[in-house]
């Protein structure tokens, strides 16, 4: 990990970022910073997500025994596939008529 890691500040939030990335995938959703969290945070955050979701240990465990792909998008990445999920989830519902 030592040549991917730029900062300190990327190692803490990488250390961090694992857990979380682990919680993410489990619980098989998105996570949204606060509104006001500093571009700059929003960017290490980032960052230390994209590294641990190349780690093979996370991969080996998301994969094998979660049976989930690992997927990192960054937010301008997955607004996309989000709205695309959105209407297929919506058309979905009004086929089976739930309300």
């Amino acid at each position: 990990m030592g040549a991917q890691v730029a900062s300190p500040g990327v190692l803490i939030a990488h250390r961090r970022a694992c857990g979380l990335l682990t919680d993410v995938r489990a619980a098989g959703c998105a996570k949204k910073v606060p509104a006001n969290t500093p571009a700059e945070q929003v960017e290490i955050l980032a960052d230390a997500l994209a590294v641990a979701a190349k780690d093979p240990r996370f991969i080996e465990v998301t994969e094998q025994r979660i049976r989930q792909p690992v997927l990192f998008m960054r937010g301008d990445e997955i607004k996309p596939m989000l709205v695309r999920q959105m209407h297929e989830y919506r058309t979905l519902i009004d086929d089976i008529g739930l309300q």
